[in-house]
């Protein structure tokens, strides 16, 4: 399916998937889109979240959030930046995040320093967060098998100077890159090691 947001705020969709992502056509006053290859969620202007499509692991469970600033998907999982800068999950029933605490709906709270997160990227297994100083995060759930990229993207994205947007690249590893205040393109593991340093570390403003 393909889905474009118009300036009125309401969705326009292509569906051939028979998930009911046609639905989304009934939004109105949508601020921004993501979408997995199985749901869609929409983030409303007041705050509030709408979803269609599958919800086989509860990752369209967001009819109760409210003040949300934010959003990202992957196939199984939701997630939400509030306007307090706290993150919230939902779906993937295995999820495993260290620190994490329940709400009041039952949805994830994301913690262990996750605080004043302005931008989040979903991709694969891992939770990019943005804070409003420019430090990026990474939290996987997908469990420890999963961990130890996790933790060489932290260390990597430690020595990046402050980022003022991240930016999905989930066909590549890894699945973020991040544009700097002063206008560079800096990446994590791997990818930028081995493919594109000659051309990333050129480009400017």
């Amino acid at each position: 399916f393909c889905m474009a947001l118009r300036t009125d705020g309401t969705v326009r969709v292509v569906d051939e998937s028979n998930m009911g992502i046609a639905n989304a056509e009934h939004w109105k006053d949508v601020i921004s889109i993501d979408a997995s290859h199985n749901h869609a969620i929409g983030l409303c202007l007041d705050g509030s979240v709408v979803s269609v499509g599958n919800n086989n692991c509860g990752q369209c469970e967001v009819s109760h959030w409210t003040e949300m600033q934010a959003i990202g998907v992957n196939n199984q999982v939701t997630v939400g930046v509030k306007k307090d800068g706290t993150v919230i999950l939902t779906g993937k029933e295995q999820a495993i995040i260290r620190g994490e605490k329940e709400g009041e709906a039952g949805e994830k709270i994301i913690g262990e320093g996750w605080t004043d997160i302005v931008q989040i990227e979903v991709a694969s297994n891992y939770v990019y967060g943005l804070q409003k100083d420019g430090t990026v995060l990474c939290i996987n759930f997908g469990g420890d098998m999963y961990e130890e990229e996790a933790e060489e993207f932290r260390a990597a994205a430690s020595n990046w100077e402050p980022i003022a947007r991240l930016c999905d690249c989930s066909n590549l590893q890894p699945n973020v890159v991040g544009i700097t205040k002063s206008g560079k393109i800096v990446a994590g593991i791997g990818f930028i090691e081995h493919v594109t340093e000659p051309y990333l570390s050129e480009w400017s403003d």
